[in-house]
């Protein structure tokens, strides 16, 4: 199960600085409000089941002036930067796999996907066979009080059963960049510490 949501204060603003405004926690937008009043200093939550995993703290862009780490282009990789504070979900390949999905109240759209899956629309619809009567999907938008299952076609690592860690979370780049990400981990199935399902 996830769930998505934001109380970021710039988002419901006309004007939005894409790269400024969603610095994700310890990092706040130099504008100010409608009423002319300073940004609070209370962090800005962009969360996945409220926790936050922000790439500019995972980045080293927080620090004054900013220290960024040399191996930005790995900014979602566990072996450079260690697991992030989002959950990290972990499947054996080839298990079936369902994500639940909500969006609490916000005032935006987010986009959920899965790195290297697809997935049905209408998931009742769906066969897994050559009569295809859904269209499929690499990525959703979902806005606030909606839910969805997320059907993984070919289970965990897909239609190949690739091993590895996928990306998941909102494909909204500046989403991402607040926060809203973690890790899909498939195993090989000769893999232990995973019970079978």
């Amino acid at each position: 199960m996830l769930t998505f949501g934001t109380n970021d204060q710039q988002f419901s603003r006309s004007v939005f600085q894409y790269q400024d405004v969603v610095a994700g926690t310890g990092v706040n937008s130099p504008f100010p409000l409608f009423n002319g009043t300073a940004p609070a200093t209370a962090p800005v939550f962009s969360t996945v089941n409220y926790s936050s995993a922000p790439l500019t703290t995972r980045l080293g862009l927080t620090t004054s002036p900013p220290n960024p780490d040399p191996a930005w282009e790995f900014a979602f990789s566990s072996r450079q930067f260690g697991d992030p504070a989002t959950p990290v979900f972990r499947a054996f390949a080839g298990d079936p796999v369902v994500f639940r999905l909500g969006v609490g109240a916000t005032d935006q759209f987010h986009v959920f996907g899965v790195g290297g899956h697809v997935f049905p629309q209408e998931p009742n619809m769906w066969n897994g066979g050559t009569d295809q009567r859904s269209q499929l999907l690499s990525s959703r938008s979902f806005t606030a009080g909606e839910t969805a299952e997320i059907e993984l076609v070919g289970g965990a690592g897909g239609t190949t059963r690739a091993t590895g860690d996928y990306l998941y979370g909102d494909m909204r780049q500046h989403f991402a960049e607040a926060g809203i990400w973690g890790i899909f981990r498939v195993l090989p199935t000769t893999s232990t510490g995973l019970g079978p399902l």
